[in-house]
């Protein structure tokens, strides 16, 4: 045992670190993570971000902290008032977050080996063991989530908060400041509530850390400290203010609730028969990180193999974790830490999704501790067993613990390359969750994105392309068809755009785009019938689309049904009546007619409308010409001229009535 005491002496050896050991873990966390500064905005981002109009406006604060993550939201207000959409700056929010939470993790673990209840085993080797905990749980790929993916900010900011409660109590404990440090922890504490609804278990997780490693007693900590409990459940009262306790705990109180009794998707004993499989996969992802999905669409557990299994292994960890703190035993703190904080996501009370890998931010933590504490151990224990020398062994432990570090954030890194698109997250999602349906939607929504863009830029060869990756990932949705359609109308393929409109049309009866430009389609091939159906239908579905009515009065005067022209026209009129076109193409029903004074009257008002419309003053000169009146319509078509010399209508118009005021000559 000589060996065993002088690695323990070789590892002691200073024990306070300064900022030489914090620096390595802002420098492997920046490694980690600097790819995924150029991740895009993928899944929730979106609606939470880029169209979220409540964070756009940081001046309007009450809107800003009206939400139920109301800390959250205010960050994501101060990087957009700062950058606007540029996705760098939140992507460097979230690392300085994740960083600033293995900072604090890295003084828990260190002030806790060398606590009253550890320091007799650990020493002054709690640096060491600290720095080797912050390290792999920083650069872990299973924190992935909660870094890269920028709306997930929402569980890192609550972790940093959850590990701040907790590092403050601790300093206040042997502090004669104390009431700063514990003031500090209600702080913390009641920003963590505003930030994500989790939080709610960390009175009572630090409650517990207190007796387990700096009270003798229950008793003792009601003496002692109260006042910090107070302070600490008092923040409780955010939740229950901003209506997460209720919208949680009480069955009727939302409909399309996605989370809690209300939820109707899943019963509480089916949720909580599925989460041992889920946490097993957890586990298995904390030693193993391959096979990580964003969108797993984790099925409920309905066999007895699929209920069993898991719970065989994760009932006696459970059972272990209760008798050992019954015990108040150091070891069962890991155990506490990790189930009480899942507790709220992983165990009966229901959610949307089963499944997902941002919930093991904070119990992480848990398992590595364990992993680096035993493996230190071990290392004692074998150092000697075996007689190896305590450099020799210290050299092996540095190389370890850097294998490890290297390999998960080579892990990392690659992981974040997921985060760079929506196209690239949802064909991950797919090649790791072949039967989750969300994944091909979602894929197929980012491909039809991409698709309307290249559209809108005139990129239609390429549009079309993509637009058909999307309607062959998932050919139920509607959008791809309709906006492949848009494509090849724009790319000239007419035939090929009438049929993805039609195939949008099947999905999407009462699609009323759809069925507008697919009248448009109809009507440039020549199918005046075919046109007038789909734009009457667009006017059924959408009695207030004007433009629809203004295509339909088109084909029926096309067809010669010249009422019914004019009524479409008046109709579109009565929605958009200083629409300049609309005045034009009731003019030209009217002009059939034979109602020649009224047609004028509506090219007036066209010309009124647009003084600068050649074809007004073409129109106009037209109907002139109609009653007879040459010299007021040559004067029109010359205006017409004016404004664009190149207007063949015009000009042909005016040759005529110019060769029909020539003399006769012999």
């Amino acid at each position: 045992m000589r060996e065993s005491k002088t690695i323990q002496d070789q590892t002691n050896r200073g024990t306070t670190p300064g900022w030489g050991l914090p620096l390595l873990i802002v420098a492997a966390g920046i490694i980690a993570y600097w790819n995924s500064l150029d991740g895009a905005f993928v899944f929730d981002d979106a609606q939470n971000i880029v169209t979220n109009e409540q964070i756009h406006r940081l001046w309007r604060l009450s809107e800003v902290l009206g939400g139920r993550r109301s800390v959250v939201d205010l960050t994501l207000a101060i990087n957009y008032a700062v950058g606007r959409l540029d996705v760098r700056g939140y992507h460097i929010v979230n690392l300085a977050i994740h960083v600033l939470a293995g900072m604090t993790l890295f003084g828990i673990v260190r002030r806790t080996l060398r606590g009253k209840r550890l320091l007799h085993r650990f020493g002054q080797a709690s640096p060491w063991l600290a720095l080797a905990t912050a390290l792999i749980w920083v650069v872990h790929p299973l924190q992935t989530q909660s870094v890269s993916y920028i709306i997930q900010r929402a569980e890192s900011l609550m972790g940093l908060f959850y590990l701040l409660v907790l590092y403050c109590v601790i300093r206040g404990a042997t502090s004669p400041r104390r009431s700063l440090w514990y003031g500090a922890a209600v702080v913390a504490c009641g920003l963590g509530m505003g930030s994500k609804g989790v939080m709610v278990t960390a009175p009572v997780l630090v409650l517990l850390y207190d007796r387990v490693f700096l009270a003798e007693s229950l008793g003792e900590v009601r003496r002692r400290r109260w006042a910090l409990y107070v302070g600490l459940a008092a923040t409780w009262g955010i939740l229950a203010a901003c209506g997460v306790i209720t919208g949680v705990l009480d069955p009727t109180a939302d409909p399309d609730a996605t989370v809690g009794f209300s939820y109707k998707g899943v019963s509480p004993l089916a949720y909580a028969l599925t989460q041992p499989g889920v946490i097993l996969h957890y586990l298995a992802l904390t030693f193993w990180p391959r096979g990580q999905c964003i969108d797993y669409g984790w099925p409920v557990a309905q066999t007895a193999r699929a209920i069993a299994w898991p719970m065989i292994i994760i009932l006696p960890l459970l059972l272990g974790t209760l008798g050992s703190l019954y015990r108040w035993r150091p070891i069962s703190f890991l155990g506490v830490w990790f189930f009480l904080i899942l507790a709220p996501t992983s165990s009966f009370i229901p959610i949307t999704d089963l499944a997902f890998e941002h919930r093991m931010y904070l119990p992480l933590a848990a398992v590595v501790s364990l992993m680096t504490i035993t493996g230190y151990q071990a290392l004692r224990f074998l150092s000697g067993r075996t007689g190896v020398s305590a450099r020799a062994t210290r050299g092996l432990t540095i190389v370890l613990v850097a294998g490890v570090v290297v390999a998960l954030g080579s892990g990392t890194i690659r992981r974040n390359q997921v985060y760079r698109s929506g196209v690239a997250l949802w064909t991950d999602t797919i090649a790791h969750c072949p039967d989750n349906p969300r994944g091909y939607v979602n894929l197929a929504v980012e491909y039809n994105n991409i698709g309307k863009d290249m559209n809108d830029q005139g990129r239609f060869n390429e549009a079309i392309d993509v637009l058909e990756k999307a309607c062959r990932t998932e050919p139920r949705l509607v959008g791809p068809h309709y906006n492949l359609g848009n494509a090849l109308k724009a790319g000239g393929r007419l035939d090929d755009a009438i049929q993805a409109y039609r195939r949008a049309i099947e999905i999407e009866p009462d699609h009323t785009q759809a069925h507008y430009n697919l009248g448009h389609a109809l009507l440039q091939t020549g199918d005046l019938a075919g046109a007038i159906d789909h734009h009457r239908a667009a006017t059924q579905i959408d009695p207030e689309f004007a433009d629809a009515f203004t295509a339909l009065g088109v084909g029926l005067l096309r067809q010669q049904q010249l009422a019914e022209a004019v009524d479409a026209f008046q109709t579109a009129l009565r929605l958009k009546p200083n629409d300049a076109m609309i005045h034009t193409n009731l003019g030209h029903a009217l002009l059939t007619q034979g109602r020649v004074a009224e047609a004028l009257t509506q090219y007036y008002e066209a010309l009124r409308l647009d003084p600068r419309d050649p074809n007004a003053h073409y129109h106009i000169g037209m109907a002139l010409g109609a009653q007879g009146r040459i010299n007021e319509a040559i004067e029109r078509f010359q205006e017409a001229l004016r404004i664009q010399p190149n207007h063949v209508p015009a000009q042909q118009a005016l040759a005529r009535l110019l060769s029909q005021r020539r003399p006769m000559t012999e």
